[in-house]
C-alpha cells in the first residue's frame, strides 16, 4: 500500500484532449508509436463501459493511469500510455472543402472572367474553369462523396467503366478461346464457356490494376512521405487532419471507387 500512494502522488494527470491534440501538433515527436496508442485507446474504452467503470480510478485522479505501476508510463507528454484521443474532429478543426461556388468567387474576386455575376468569356471560359477546378484545385468537393457533384462524377465514372468492360471482355475472352483452341483442339470450347468468360474478366482485372498500380507509383513517386531522404512516413500526419488533397489524388480515388462500385453491382446482378 505504501508504494501505491507513493505512485499516485507522483503521478499527474494528462490534460484535456483538445490541448493533448494541441500539443502534438505542435510536437509530433511527443507522438508515441502505434501499439502504445492502441494500448492506451483500448483501456479509455474499456474503463467507459458501465461494467468496467466502477473497477477503474476516477478520471479526475487520471483514471486507469493512476494505477499503473510505473508513473511515468502515465505522465504526459512522454509516457507511452499517455495519450488519449478521440476518432472525431470539431468543425473548428477540419477546413472546409471548396466548392466549383468558391472557386469562381475567388476567381471573380482575382478580376479573372467568369460564369458568375460577371458573366464572360463563353463556353471556353466555362469549360476552363471546370477544368481548373477539377484537375488544378486544391481540396476540392471532389473528394467528398456525401456532395453532389463527386457523386454525379462518380454515377459517369461507373457507366464509363460498365462501356469499356463490354467492349474489351469478349476482345479478351476471345483472346482466351484461341489459346484453348490451340492447346486442346477445336473442341474445347464447348465445356469451358465459362472458363472463356471469366479469362476474359480476369484478363480485363489484370489490364486495370496493373494501370492503376503504374499511376499510383507514377503519382506518388516524388512525395515527400515516400523519401526516406527527407522524412518519409513522418511526415504523413503534418497538418493533420487538413492534409491538401490533391486533384490527382481525388480522381485516383474516384477512379478506383467506381471500380468497385462496377464490380459489386456485377455481383448483384451474377446473384440474381
Amino acid at each position: 500500500m505504501p508504494k501505491t500512494k507513493k505512485s499516485t502522488a507522483s503521478f499527474t494527470p494528462p490534460p484535456p484532449l483538445l490541448e493533448q491534440k494541441r500539443q502534438r501538433q505542435r510536437d509530433h515527436s511527443i507522438v508515441p508509436s502505434p501499439p502504445y496508442l492502441l494500448a492506451s485507446h483500448f483501456l479509455d474504452v474499456a474503463c467507459d463501459l458501465p461494467l468496467v467503470r466502477r473497477a477503474c480510478p476516477s478520471p479526475e485522479d487520471g483514471g486507469w493511469r493512476s494505477a499503473l505501476p510505473n508513473p511515468e508510463w502515465g505522465t504526459f507528454p512522454d509516457g507511452k500510455l499517455s495519450h488519449s484521443f478521440e476518432a472525431w474532429f470539431s468543425p473548428g478543426d477540419l477546413n472546409k472543402d471548396v466548392t466549383f461556388e468558391d472557386y469562381m468567387a475567388s476567381v471573380n474576386a482575382g478580376g479573372k472572367a467568369g460564369v458568375g455575376s460577371q458573366g464572360g468569356g463563353g463556353l471556353s471560359t466555362t469549360l476552363n474553369h471546370y477544368y481548373d477546378y477539377a484537375f488544378q484545385t486544391n481540396s476540392t468537393t471532389l473528394g467528398d462523396l456525401s456532395h453532389p457533384l463527386p457523386l454525379s462524377i462518380l454515377l459517369v465514372l461507373v457507366l464509363l467503366i460498365r462501356q469499356i468492360k463490354k467492349i474489351v471482355m469478349p476482345i479478351f475472352s476471345d483472346v482466351g478461346l484461341r489459346f484453348g483452341r490451340a492447346a486442346h483442339g477445336p473442341t474445347w470450347e464447348n465445356d469451358n464457356a465459362e472458363r472463356i468468360s471469366k479469362f476474359g474478366e480476369y484478363v480485363y482485372r489484370l489490364c486495370y490494376h496493373s494501370a492503376v498500380s503504374v499511376y499510383g507509383i507514377w503519382y506518388f513517386r516524388d512525395k515527400i512521405w515516400w523519401d526516406p531522404s527527407r522524412g518519409g512516413t513522418t511526415h504523413l500526419f503534418d497538418g493533420h487532419p487538413n492534409h491538401p488533397v490533391e486533384p490527382g489524388m481525388a480522381w485516383y480515388y474516384l477512379v478506383q471507387c467506381a471500380y468497385n462500385v462496377d464490380a459489386l453491382l456485377s455481383l448483384v446482378e451474377m446473384s440474381f
